[in-house]
């Protein structure tokens, strides 16, 4: 499924204005700008939209694979993907240019689409906070990590916060808990309408199937990193359990007639 991205602007306007947001888009100049600001009562967002689907070789694949098989099942690793940081850095760019005096909020707003949306969903987010998933023998559960990989969230601290959506209609606010605005941020409207699907590591951090890696150690030193989320939360034992994300399709066909 190819998004007509005119189209889906439309239905996020509606979305937003059902809200209680005005929803206004932003003339493209010869330079590149966002795509469009919201407005409510004093506040101000400007936000870039991002599509993010498989690369043409990874459609070719799968396409391939699916006439020889009748389905295709794609694995996804839930780990960071340079692919989606430079369509991060970009939007960011492209924020900062028209607002360098940083009025208003700054957001990405990433749509996953296509065959494997929902994956693709799931792989934002883990590049968006640097996720991983532990195992522990003190525990009889798994353990998320925020941001013991490297993170996107991180890395641009001028980002308050990005919307994640997919196809599924999947939609998730993740806050940037590294924002330089990100106590005003989480007090603001849009925080407050998306309570409902939010994601913030600040206010997710005491739940007990929960760690955030705080620490400066390069994300490279995996070991070391491991031993400070060791000692902050008095675990005896830590591996790491890396998710991946599986999704089938199938094609079905018709009978000649």
């Amino acid at each position: 499924m190819v998004v007509n991205e005119d189209r889906f602007k439309a239905v996020v306007k509606e979305f937003m204005e059902g809200r209680g947001f005005r929803y206004s888009p932003i003339p493209e100049r010869k330079d590149l700008t966002p795509d469009f600001q919201l407005f409510v009562d004093d506040e101000e967002y400007t936000v870039e939209l991002k599509f993010k689907g498989l690369s043409p070789e990874e459609n070719k694949a799968c396409s391939d694979a699916s006439s020889e098989k009748g389905g295709d099942e794609k694995a996804f690793p839930m780990a960071y993907r340079n692919s989606f940081a430079s369509s991060f850095e970009e939007g960011k760019r492209q924020i900062e240019a028209f607002d360098p005096e940083r009025r208003s909020f700054r957001l990405l707003w990433l749509h996953a689409t296509g065959t494997f949306s929902r994956a693709i969903y799931h792989n934002l987010r883990s590049t968006i906070f640097g996720t991983e998933t532990f195992m522990s023998r003190d525990f009889d559960y798994t353990l998320t990590c925020y941001f013991f990989h490297e993170s996107l969230f991180f890395t641009h601290k001028d980002i308050d916060g990005t919307i994640i959506t997919n196809d599924d209609e999947d939609l998730q606010l993740c806050v940037n808990p590294y924002s330089k605005r990100y106590n005003d941020f989480i007090e603001c409207k849009l925080c407050e309408s998306f309570s409902d699907a939010l994601c913030d590591p600040q206010k997710l951090k005491s739940e007990p199937n929960v760690l955030v890696a705080d620490c400066s150690i390069p994300r490279r030193k995996m070991d070391k990193v491991i031993e400070y989320l060791q000692k902050k939360y008095e675990i005896s034992h830590l591996e790491r359990f890396p998710m991946t994300f599986y999704q089938f399709t199938s094609s079905i066909k018709q009978p000649q007639t």
